[in-house]
C-alpha cells in the first residue's frame, strides 16, 4: 500500500467543545499502517482536549504497525481503556 511508502495513514482525531460534550466508543477494531510519520499530533487513535468523557470508552482494540503513536490522550478524563 501506498501508506508504507510514504508512512501516511489514518488519524481519527476525536476533539470538541469541553466536559462530556462528546461521547466516543471505540470497540473492536483493528488499526494498522495508522498515524502519520514526522507529524506532531498525527496519532492513529487521538482524544484531544476534551475534558470529562464518563461515557467514552476504547476497549478490546487491535493497533499494531504505526507509523507514530497508537493512542495518544491528553486534556481528557475518565476515559476508560481496556484490553487493547
Amino acid at each position: 500500500p501506498f501508506s508504507q511508502l510514504d508512512k501516511h495513514g489514518c488519524h481519527i482525531m476525536m476533539h470538541s467543545r469541553g466536559h462530556e460534550s462528546l461521547v466516543s466508543r471505540i470497540e473492536n477494531i483493528e488499526l494498522r499502517y495508522a498515524g502519520q510519520f514526522g507529524r506532531v499530533g498525527r496519532y492513529a487513535l487521538h482524544f484531544h482536549m476534551i475534558g470529562n468523557v464518563r461515557q467514552s470508552y476504547l476497549r478490546s482494540n487491535s493497533v499494531h504497525h504505526t507509523y507514530n503513536r497508537a493512542v495518544a490522550i491528553h486534556g481528557v478524563h475518565y476515559l476508560r481503556v481496556t484490553d487493547n
